[in-house]
Formats: C-alpha cells, structure tokens, sequence
C-alpha cells in the first residue's frame, strides 16, 4: 500500500518534477557558459595536451575494461591506471602558470558548485511546496507564482541547505575514492562492486539525515534551525525504514545506469541516466513526504479527486 500511494503521488505530481527540469537546465546552461568564459584560452591548451597524450582513449579503454570485467592485475588493468595518471601528469606539467591556474580553478570550481547546488535547492524546494500543498489541499498551484511566492522562505533555508550538501557530497566522493585506491583497487570487479555499494549507501545517508528537513519547514513554518532540530528528531525515529528505502531505490538507479552503459551507445546510455535521476529524485521526494504525513498521522490526497455536488437522495458523488 505505501508503495502504492508514493507511486500515485509521484504520477500525479510529476508535471511539478518537469517545470523544477526547465529551470534546472537553465541553471547548467549558465553555470556552462561562465566555465567556457573563464576557461576558453586554458581549457583549448589541456584539451591539445589531453589528444597528445591520448588522454581520453586511455580513459575510454579503462571504462571498457571495468565494464566488460577486466580488471584483474593478469589483465594489466593496474598498469593502465598507472599510465593513465601519467598521462595527466605530462598534461599539466605541460601548461605555463599552471599553481595559478589551478587556484583560479578550483575556487571558480568551488563557487560554481554551490550555485548548483542553490538553484537546485530552490528548485526542490518549490517541488517539496507544491507537492505539500496537493497532498493537503488537492491543488498544486502556478509553480511560478509559488517560485515568486516563497522566494524568500527558499532563500532562508537553501543558503544552508546547499553549503551542507555541498559539503557532504564532497566528503562522500572522496571517501569512495579513497577507499577504493587504498583498500580495494587491488580486489579487481570486487573493488569496484564494493565501492558503488559504499558510494551509494554514503548517499542515501545523506539523502536520509536531510530528507524531514524541508517539509517541517514548510509544513511547521517555523524557523530554519528550529525545522533542523525537529526534522532531526523524527528522521532518528524512522531511520532505518527511510535509510533501506533511500538504499533501494539509489541502487536500482545506479543499477539501471551502468546496465544502460553496457548495453547502449554512450549518447543514448546518457539519456538514459538523465531520467533515471529524474525518475528517482522524484520518487524520493515525494517518499519523503508520505513518510512525514505518515509520522505525523496527517491525512493527504495522493492522487487528484473531483468533487460534484450531492445528488438528489444526498449519495456523495465523488470521483476519484
């Protein structure tokens, strides 16, 4: 039943997801747009570095062999990551004022990840509010007056939402990675199984320490550290039931994506991973929400429902 019910809400929801989409992409094109602006004349000298290196078919024969299972030291697997570090190394120590560069980089980097990460919390946001707000009322409201609406509650929370996610997104990369080159790059495809598993159980504790933040702060109106606190406390008492969920449903994604990079072309693989992060934020989202409806034994509508008046012997005609 439960399953039932996200599954409803998330179909008839799902054209909040699409509008949140649109200003999303706008948000890529121009954090894009202002990477190839600073980095126009240094991206064209690593990128005729990277083809006299022969960077990207490196790369490109590392995937190949950890997709088609090669990866053992037999294989010479070790040997082409070797190389292959090598290889960037030439590349960098190729490029004049490159401590510079590389400073100017990494803070643009740094900068550009939180205006991600910003905007798309204003967009989660505004998809937690409407998606609240049909569960409640069984109305969703114009996504952009709601957008203008609750610009500045969505600011308030956002400013801090994006810096913690920020935070712990990166820390979660390079614990992976740490992990894998320490510890299980010399276990072949086992290494590389055990640190999806680790990359995806790090995520879903992230996605579930946070997942009752902004709904109590829609949902209460109270204030962003308050909201915090409470979320807090409800989310230690469903942990492990929103902690397996969360699990599940990153695992089916991941699953799904690296099943599409073995069995497509690389465009049409990509595709495919898009929507598969749609489908499956989504689909979190609007799991959080049940869950916070459910723990908080609130009635909510997950599907539209058109009222009619009573008929004449006063039998409700509702339609579902």
């Amino acid at each position: 039943m439960y399953f039932k019910r996200t599954l409803n809400l998330a179909f008839h929801t799902y054209p909040i997801h699409l509008k949140s989409l649109l200003l999303q992409l706008a948000v890529v094109a121009l954090v894009v747009a202002i990477v190839a602006l600073f980095f126009f004349n240094t991206g064209g000298q690593i990128v005729d570095e990277i083809k006299a290196e022969k960077v990207i078919e490196q790369a490109t024969g590392i995937i190949e062999d950890i997709v088609e299972g090669k990866t053992s030291e037999e294989d010479g697997f070790n040997d082409k990551i070797v190389d292959f570090v090598d290889s960037l190394k030439n590349v960098f120590t190729a490029i004049p004022n490159l401590a510079q560069k590389v400073s100017l980089a990494v803070w643009l980097f740094i900068i550009l990840g939180y205006m991600l990460y910003f905007f798309f919390g204003m967009t989660l946001y505004v998809n937690i509010y409407a998606i609240n707000r049909f569960m409640s009322t069984n109305v969703s409201g114009f996504y952009l007056w709601t957008y203008i609406k609750e610009f500045k509650n969505n600011l308030k929370i956002n400013l801090s939402a994006a810096l913690i996610c920020m935070i712990f997104d990166a820390g979660v990369a390079m614990a992976v990675v740490g992990a894998y080159v320490m510890a299980f790059s010399g276990w072949g495809t086992v290494g590389i199984v055990v640190s999806v598993l680790l990359f995806i159980f790090l995520l879903s504790i992230r996605r579930t320490v946070l997942s009752y933040w902004i709904p109590t702060f829609i949902v209460e109106e109270c204030g962003v550290k308050e909201a915090f606190k409470k979320s807090v406390g409800m989310m230690l008492d469903d942990f492990g039931k929103l902690l397996l969920k969360t699990f599940i449903v990153i695992f089916v994604a991941v699953a799904l994506a690296l099943l599409s990079m073995w069995l497509f072309e690389v465009v049409w693989a990509g595709v495919i991973i898009i929507l598969l992060c749609l489908i499956a934020g989504h689909y979190l989202t609007c799991s959080y929400l049940v869950d916070y409806y459910e723990h908080n034994h609130k009635t909510y509508f997950t599907k539209k429902v058109k009222l009619s008046s009573l008929t004449g012997d006063g039998e409700n005609t509702s339609e579902n």
